[in-house]
């Protein structure tokens, strides 16, 4: 989608403005958060009973994952620290940079939610705080 209509930000295809940003943001958001998540509750749903949590999670981490890490890589490094050019975007070295720091966003709430679901000792309840 950005190769298509996001060049306002990636420069990257055509610049269709805010609408095609929008529009490219959205696909991208359900295509790499949401229906992957979807697809692995479609598993995970026979295991446990919690397991609509697991879509909430794992697609709202992943794009709060992918959110800061593009936004730290792109404005903290590139205008604030000036490690990269703006001119390096996009590029190998920003995007795994990006993709590092959105990985690891995006494992430590989606990990704990598995973790926490998939425990045999106790139940999951939701979302609340287990006794320790």
């Amino acid at each position: 989608m950005s190769g298509t209509i996001g060049g306002a930000v990636t420069t990257i295809g055509a610049d269709q403005g805010v609408a095609g940003f929008l529009l490219a943001a959205t696909v991208g958001i359900l295509a790499i958060g949401f229906l992957p998540s979807a697809a692995q509750w479609l598993i995970l749903r026979r295991q446990v009973s919690w397991a609509g949590w697991w879509i909430l999670v794992s697609g709202a981490s992943c794009l709060l994952g992918f959110s800061i890490g593009f936004a730290l890589v792109r404005l903290g490094l590139a205008e604030v620290i000036h490690l990269f050019r703006p001119e390096d975007f996009p590029s190998a070295k920003s995007w795994s940079l990006a993709g590092l720091i959105a990985g690891a966003l995006y494992g430590g709430p989606s990990g704990w939610l598995l973790v926490r679901l998939l425990r045999p000792s106790a139940p999951f309840t939701g979302l609340a705080a287990s006794p320790s």
